[in-house]
């Protein structure tokens, strides 16, 4: 009598190809999926600048530094000095208080701990934005001034800035804390056809006018 054959030892077929919405879809899911950060060292190194110039402590945290936006609200509505400085600044940094209301502060303030208004006048000439950037930016993500958050917090910014008779720097930038930038932009669909539409636009975006001209007549039919 023969022994029926071991399903175990039967050979597998071949698993069949994914479609190509699959893979358009997989292959959205990996480009637009939040990136992990190396890790890096905290710069907790001191500053100074000058004979008798206090110390001040680069950021360490991000708590430390969204105290150190607060504080700067407070440093400017004392001092004359700093608010005609306020359309100098490119690079801001922002967080929305408990009642809702977005707070600003300059990377070369915020950056630092215990900065005052004469502090960052004091140093103004002589701190480098790229070292105060460099630490800020792993707690910190920059928005895109065109989409819907970013047109936000430039409304807002430019608001602030009024209260003292400035406007913003026509160069500025707004950055906000990691996880309210995944909150607002982070992939958070389930339907396959959600993460293909938001692959094909972020490729539509990197597309020259006549490419993207060619893609609108064959949408449109045109």
């Amino acid at each position: 009598m023969r022994d029926k054959a071991n399903p175990e030892l039967a050979p597998s077929s071949p698993a069949e190809p994914p479609d190509l919405i699959t893979r358009i879809v997989d292959f959205g899911r990996e480009v637009l999926a939040p990136q992990p950060r190396p890790p890096q060292a905290p710069r907790t190194n001191l500053a100074h600048w000058g004979e008798g110039c206090r110390l001040y402590a680069v950021a360490s945290d991000l708590p430390g530094v969204l105290s150190n936006i607060a504080r700067f609200g407070k440093e400017v509505e004392r001092s004359r000095a700093l608010q005609k400085r306020l359309a100098y600044a490119r690079s801001w940094y922002a967080y929305q208080d408990q009642q809702g209301q977005w707070r600003f502060g300059p990377s070369k303030f915020v950056g630092y701990d215990g900065m005052t208004a004469e502090g960052y006048i004091e140093t103004a000439e002589d701190r480098d934005g790229r070292r105060t950037e460099a630490q800020l930016q792993q707690w910190f993500t920059v928005v895109d001034p065109e989409s819907e958050l970013g047109t936000r917090l430039s409304s807002a910014l430019y608001g602030f800035l009024a209260g003292y008779g400035k406007a913003p720097s026509t160069k500025m930038r707004i950055s906000v804390p990691d996880d309210v930038h995944a909150k607002h932009f982070g992939v958070t669909a389930s339907d396959p056809h959600d993460i293909l539409v938001t692959t094909l636009i972020a490729a539509a975006k990197t597309l020259s006018p006549s490419h993207l001209e060619k893609l609108r007549a064959s949408l449109f039919g045109r």
